[in-house]
């Protein structure tokens, strides 16, 4: 559900011989009549990729990153990014490689940040400090390699596996990659080397599991990077406000105050 949220004991489910405690009513509703939408099961096992579509997809992936930014993307120190949102939701991404960030949620009458650093993990809600569970920091790290970013600066990582999957639609031809337990497939053009498109199995409106598309459009070049301005989501085919975007601002090894980092005392 994002933020902390207490679990009410009264309010508890059975499935498969697993007790599931909700935070609300509704929560336990809409679990009770399709648990499995709610939980992760194992993905099938694949075919295993040709040592050919293994190169292929190295090669697109090296494409993409020079798109991106070649050595200016391995070399950034730091990003920043301002996004508008739907439902007058401002977000802002704060990122200081390699393993430090902070997401700040913006709504009329709530705001919520998400702070990770390797020292420690914390929410702030409306001024509140909770601290972050280890489920909730792990959920973060694995969201956050959906960010082109950092799923191309890990690139060159042992854990991360490439390989094309015969897939090719329009100009873009499709790779699937493997990071750290978060999978997902690219679309890049083969001649250019962008990225236009990214899909992934993961948590869409009240957090039931369905299938997410990402188009991106309006790329702009920022300090010798070319990054996305426009970003459209669905989810199982319909639009999904929560991660459709509209880039106002990207700042690139600008100055970060190290404050926004460590946890307030209150």
């Amino acid at each position: 559900m994002g933020p902390p949220t207490g679990g009410n004991p009264d309010l508890y489910a059975v499935y498969n011989g697993r007790i599931y405690v909700f935070g609300s009513e509704e929560c336990q509703t809409r679990f009770k009549a399709a648990p499995e939408k709610y939980l992760e099961t194992p993905a099938p096992p694949k075919t295993p990729p040709t040592a050919e579509m293994v190169k292929r997809g190295q090669a697109l992936i090296a494409k993409a990153a020079e798109s991106l930014g070649g050595a200016k993307l391995d070399q950034l120190v730091s990003l920043e990014r301002k996004d508008a949102r739907a439902a007058d939701t401002k977000t802002t991404l704060t990122l200081s490689f390699p393993d430090t960030l902070r997401l700040d949620t913006i709504r009329p009458n709530f705001s919520l940040s998400s702070v990770v650093t390797p020292a420690e993990a914390f929410f702030i809600v409306n001024s509140r400090v909770n601290a972050m569970p280890d489920e909730n920091r792990a959920a973060i790290v694995k969201e956050l390699n959906r960010e082109l970013v950092v799923l191309l600066r890990a690139r060159t990582r042992p854990d991360f596996n490439v390989a094309t999957n015969g897939k090719t639609e329009g100009a873009a031809e499709y790779v699937d990659v493997e990071l750290a337990g978060f999978t997902t497939t690219l679309g890049i053009d083969p001649t250019t080397g962008r990225i236009v498109s990214q899909a992934y199995h993961g948590r869409g409106p009240g957090a039931v599991l369905g299938d997410i598309a990402i188009n991106y459009s309006d790329y702009r070049t920022v300090d010798g990077l070319s990054l996305p301005f426009k970003i459209t989501a669905t989810f199982e085919g319909e639009p999904f406000p929560a991660l459709t975007a509209t880039v106002e601002t990207i700042t690139l090894n600008g100055q970060i105050d190290a404050s926004s980092f460590k946890k307030p005392k209150s």
